[in-house]
C-alpha cells in the first residue's frame, strides 16, 4: 500500500485506504494524538486526590494522609469546626509526617498526624470537626475518610 501520493497521504486504517489526508492532517491524526492522549492520560494519573483518614477526635485530633502522586512526602492537613470548609471556621493546620506503623506496608510509614485542639474549643460543649488533604501537586483538597466527627472537651481548670 502507497501511503504517500503527492502531497496527500491515506489513512492506513481505512480498509479501502480511500481517505487522503493533507500531511499535516494525516500527522495530527495518526501521529500526535494518540502520543497526546497518552500524555493526558498521564498527567491525569498523576493528579489524584489524597487519600486519608480522620481516625479520632477527642482534645486530640489524629489520623493519617497521603497524596499518591507525591507518596513519599508529608503533607498537610486542614481543620475546620462546626461546618465544612465554606461555612465552618479555620480551626488549624498540621504537616502529616508522623510515624505510624500499620500503614507502613500499604502507604509508607509516616503519614500520621496529631494534632491538639485549641483551647477556646475546650469549653465543655460539642463540637464538630472537619478534616481535609491539602494536595501536595494541585488538584482537589479532599475531606478525608471519617469526617466529621464530634469531640467535648472540658474546659481547662483554673489555677
Amino acid at each position: 500500500m502507497q501511503l504517500f501520493e503527492g502531497n496527500l497521504w491515506h489513512a492506513p486504517t481505512h480498509p479501502s485506504c480511500s481517505a487522503k489526508l493533507s500531511h499535516d492532517e494525516w500527522t495530527q491524526k495518526y501521529e500526535y494524538a494518540p502520543r497526546r492522549q497518552t500524555m493526558l492520560s498521564t498527567i491525569a494519573a498523576a493528579n489524584r486526590d489524597p487519600i486519608g483518614s480522620l481516625d479520632g477526635a477527642s482534645c486530640t485530633i489524629d489520623g493519617w494522609v497521603q497524596d499518591p502522586d507525591a507518596p513519599n512526602s508529608a503533607m498537610d492537613v486542614h481543620f475546620y469546626v462546626n461546618g465544612p470548609a465554606g461555612t465552618g471556621s479555620f480551626l488549624g493546620a498540621v504537616n502529616a509526617s508522623n510515624y505510624r506503623g500499620d500503614l507502613c506496608g500499604t502507604y509508607g510509614c509516616n503519614h500520621g498526624y496529631s494534632w491538639s485542639v485549641p483551647v477556646a474549643y475546650r469549653d465543655g460543649q460539642p463540637h464538630s470537626v472537619y478534616a481535609y488533604g491539602i494536595n501536595n501537586v494541585s488538584g482537589s483538597n479532599p475531606l478525608l475518610g471519617g469526617s466529621p466527627k464530634t469531640f467535648t472537651c472540658a474546659a481547662p481548670v483554673a489555677d
